[in-house]
């Protein structure tokens, strides 16, 4: 057994030497409108030009990928966490899972939310808009609660190589740690 715990762990320094001196991970970023989004009937979304855009930039992105989204707008941390919570109250057969929330949160941060997927970067892509089918797959399903709010938020994705998808958890709670996001425990 140590011998298989030294052979994989030499493959993963190899694959950690590689990102620290490689420059050819892919980054990406696209800033959504959510009071534009929360304004659209779900099922109308993907006919929109917008929606193509994004699409296009991020259904290439096939992971591993670490993301996040940045508030861009001057709304407040504490009436997103408001309205998101009055959100996850509703009694509603049409609610859709979301993040959970902390009890205490850091109110000047400007990061909504830190992920991260091993693959598929797309799919994770319209859960967080809110138009994904399964009402059970966790997302922050923007377009479902943010109306009001006048939130912009841009999100930002990194593609990792391949190599990487049994690490990107490690990246994923170092940026939380370091960006304090409003929304998700980690």
């Amino acid at each position: 057994m140590q011998k298989i715990i030294q052979e994989y762990s030499e493959t993963l320094i190899e694959v950690l030497q590689d990102v620290s001196k490689n420059n050819s991970l892919i980054q990406k970023s696209y800033v959504f409108d959510c009071e534009w989004l929360s304004s659209l009937n779900p099922e109308k979304v993907r006919e929109t030009d917008e929606h193509k855009t994004y699409q296009e930039l991020f259904r290439n992105l096939k992971g591993p990928v670490l993301y996040w989204f940045r508030i861009i707008s001057d709304t407040s941390s504490s009436d997103i966490r408001q309205k998101l919570q009055e959100y996850k109250s509703l009694n509603s057969l049409d609610k859709k899972a979301t993040p959970s929330l902390r009890n205490s949160f850091n109110p000047s941060s400007k990061i909504l939310y830190v992920g991260k997927v091993k693959r598929n970067f797309w799919s994770r892509v319209i859960q967080h808009i809110g138009i994904y089918e399964n009402k059970q797959t966790q997302g922050l399903q923007l377009m479902h609660w943010t109306g009001g709010l006048d939130l912009r938020v841009e999100l930002n994705a990194i593609e990792f190589d391949e190599g990487m998808s049994n690490l990107i958890s490690i990246f994923e709670w170092k940026l939380s740690k370091i960006k304090k996001p409003i929304i998700g425990i980690h």
